[in-house]
């Protein structure tokens, strides 16, 4: 079930799953504010919205710092991979 979830959302969801992405590598919401040209509140609820849609936490924050979830890491993986993937049918279709 959630792997499922979690496909969908990457398909319907990009924006909010690219949001994930840039506050997991940047390590916070702050630093993602400004790789992103949105406001905290604005990725606050983008990420508000992955997890209502996957009713669960991916996140957790305490104290000034992330953790991913178990479903938050899974998400964070499938989503890399598919940006992966992605890039390559891309390059593939240049050439």
């Amino acid at each position: 079930m959630a792997d499922e979830a979690i496909l969908t959302v990457i398909r319907e969801c990009r924006i909010e799953v690219e949001v994930l992405r840039q506050v997991v590598q940047n390590g916070s919401f702050a630093s993602a504010v400004s790789s992103l040209d949105l406001t905290a509140s604005e990725v606050e609820e983008l990420i508000a919205r992955l997890e209502r849609l996957l009713n669960a936490r991916i996140l957790l924050h305490d104290d000034g710092r992330l953790a991913l979830t178990e479903l938050g890491y899974a998400l964070y993986c499938e989503a890399l991979r598919n940006r992966a993937l992605s890039r390559r049918d891309e390059e593939e279709a240049q050439t």
